[in-house]
């Protein structure tokens, strides 16, 4: 193996989230058995990793009144600036960057043609790393918080 496949490799392994990828394939192939389990382990989180914002079947309160959002992508319903506001007037702080004490990271509906990763963008990458050491940043799109935005 050439010295740029070794530094890719390492580079893989190593960067969130091919490490936990990188480290599920790992112990998986210990054995050199891959059972019923451990595959359905791999698919699932394969898939949360290709796609953190997806809904299933959303159903929860979202108690704004004192929590920490952050807004990321393009939204459908309004602005940012009106949607921030909005949040204000509701008891929300909104920063302008995914931090450790977040709440709430929305995602608008039309995403971002600058998201760097596909279907999501660094603000989402950030949350889910803070979710794997222990943070409890709920990742939810434009259209699973517009009803109870409006509603209230």
């Amino acid at each position: 193996m050439s010295s740029l496949s070794n530094c890719f490799a390492l580079e893989k392994h190593t960067n969130y989230p091919y490490d936990r990828i990188y480290t599920a394939v790992e112990d998986i192939l210990k054995d050199g058995i891959i059972t019923e389990q451990e595959r359905k382990y791999l698919f699932s989180l394969s898939n949360s990793i290709l796609d953190p914002v997806k809904d299933d079947n959303f159903e929860y309160e979202l108690d704004i009144e004192g929590a920490e959002i952050c807004l990321t992508g393009d939204f459908e319903c309004m602005s940012k600036a009106e949607l921030t506001t909005l949040f204000e007037e509701k008891g929300a702080t909104v920063k302008k960057n995914v931090v450790r004490t977040l709440d709430y990271l929305i995602v608008g509906d039309r995403g971002s043609e600058n998201w760097s990763f596909g279907n999501y963008g660094t603000k989402i990458k950030k949350a889910m790393e803070f979710n794997e050491r222990g943070s409890n940043i709920s990742i939810l799109k434009e259209n699973d918080i517009l009803s109870i935005i409006l509603d209230e």
